[in-house]
Parts: structure tokens; C-alpha cells; sequence
């Protein structure tokens, strides 16, 4: 035991030396941690026209669930103006008298979570809020307003659950790569073995990843449906079963 414990101390006391010597050549950095900051510029409700619901009733709020949208009425021509649940921050209710009002409040330029386009115009706004109110009347039995800020709530929260498991899998994946040896991949070009239709954990991107896993030369590449290239060398593999 005194010889073991002799023998901790000096590596110890060595593996202190060692730390010491690699701060003095900056070989070790702290780094603050980052927030995660979405921007404005890279948020899309619809990638075409044809996208926008066809139901839409003049002076009707809608939710679009499948795009993440909330389409609100603009004025008494019929036209509406999308807002990405992702650029609201919180929703909330009240009534008063016969109204029912539904308050949205956005992100807007100065906050931590999201980076907005730069302007030029010093005549340009940020909508902060809006304020939307119906009579308090029941449409099968729940009020219109109520049941929007419901909807969006629970958008909100599926798509922060969408970026937390987003970032979570790109951040394994990263450091997956980065503790393999950068051995580049020898690719087979004539006929090679595939194993199709499989899926890789972490997942690239989304909930799921299917793809080709193919056998090379010094390694196997995973090549996802939507073209994404995973290379595993030989010499990083531990163990393979079936």
C-alpha cells in the first residue's frame, strides 16, 4: 500500500508537469459556452406558392401545423401574413367581457436566441407582438383564439424538440469523427460489396438515416439516401457483428 501510494504521487506530480507544460505552449484553450442562435435569414415557412393551405377564410387565424406556420389575417382584402413558429417566443390568452384576445410575442433584434438579417433602412420595424381578439363565441365547444394558441404552443415545442435532437446527433457524429485516425478511404471503383437499406446511429440529420453501407478497400462508407458520406477505416473498428 505505501508503495502504491508512492507510486500515485509521483504520477501525479508528473501528470501536473505535463499540464503545466502544455499551457505554457497554449496547447490547452478554455472556451466559453456557445448558445445556440438561430437566424432569421435561414427560417422558411413555404418553399413554393403552391404550399400555402387553400382553406384559408378571410380574418381567420390558421395554424399550418405541417409547415410550422401561423398565417394571421391582414386587414379585410383576404391576404395573410406567415410568421415561422420559430420567430415567436411566447403565446397567451385572456378575456375580458364578450372578447377573447390572443397575444403573440416574437423574437426581435437584441435577444440571445436569434440573429437577424442586417438593415440598412433605419425606417425598417421588427414586429415585437401582435394582439389578436374574436367574441368570446365556441366553435364545437372551444373558442377559436383558445384553441389557435393551444396549436401553436405545441408547434413550439415539437420544433425546439426538432433542433435539440438535430444538434444532439450532429454533435455525436462529430465527435465520432473526431476520434477516428484521418486515414483516408481507398474506394473500390469496379464491383463492391453493399449491404442496402440500413440505418446509421447517430442519426445524420432528422430522426433517421437510411442508406448504402458499402465495403472498400481500407474501409466501409455509409452514402445516406439524400447523399451524405459516413467513412469508417478498418483500423478504427473495435469490434463488427451481426
Amino acid at each position: 500500500m505505501e508503495q502504491r501510494k508512492q507510486s500515485q504521487a509521483e504520477l501525479q506530480e508528473q501528470k501536473l508537469e505535463e499540464l503545466k507544460q502544455r499551457f505554457a505552449r497554449n496547447e490547452i484553450q478554455g472556451t466559453a459556452k456557445k448558445e445556440k442562435v438561430k437566424r432569421m435569414g435561414e427560417i422558411e415557412s413555404f418553399k413554393s406558392p403552391n404550399q400555402i393551405p387553400k382553406d384559408l377564410k378571410p380574418g381567420l387565424l390558421y395554424v399550418d401545423a405541417p409547415h410550422f406556420t401561423v398565417l394571421i389575417p391582414y386587414n379585410s382584402t383576404g391576404a395573410f401574413v406567415p410568421f415561422h413558429v420559430s420567430t415567436i417566443r411566447a403565446v397567451s390568452t385572456s378575456t375580458e367581457g364578450q372578447w377573447t384576445f390572443l397575444r403573440i410575442n416574437f423574437h426581435f433584434p437584441g435577444g440571445q436566441t436569434m440573429q437577424f438579417p442586417p438593415s440598412k433602412d433605419p425606417s425598417h420595424l421588427f414586429v415585437k407582438e401582435l394582439t389578436l381578439k374574436n367574441q368570446s363565441t365556441k366553435v364545437n365547444g372551444e373558442n377559436h383564439l383558445i384553441k389557435a394558441a393551444n396549436q401553436i404552443k405545441e408547434l413550439i415545442k415539437k420544433q425546439k424538440d426538432l433542433e435539440t435532437t438535430a444538434a444532439a446527433s450532429s454533435k455525436n457524429l462529430e465527435a465520432a469523427q473526431s476520434e477516428q485516425a484521418l486515414e483516408e478511404l481507398v474506394t473500390i471503383k469496379g464491383k463492391r460489396e453493399v449491404l442496402e437499406n440500413v440505418v446509421i446511429r447517430p442519426n445524420i440529420v432528422g430522426k433517421k438515416t437510411v442508406g448504402n453501407l458499402e465495403i472498400h478497400q481500407n474501409g466501409c462508407r455509409f452514402t445516406s439516401t439524400k447523399g451524405q458520406n459516413v467513412d469508417v477505416a478498418f483500423s478504427n473498428i473495435k469490434h463488427a457483428f451481426f
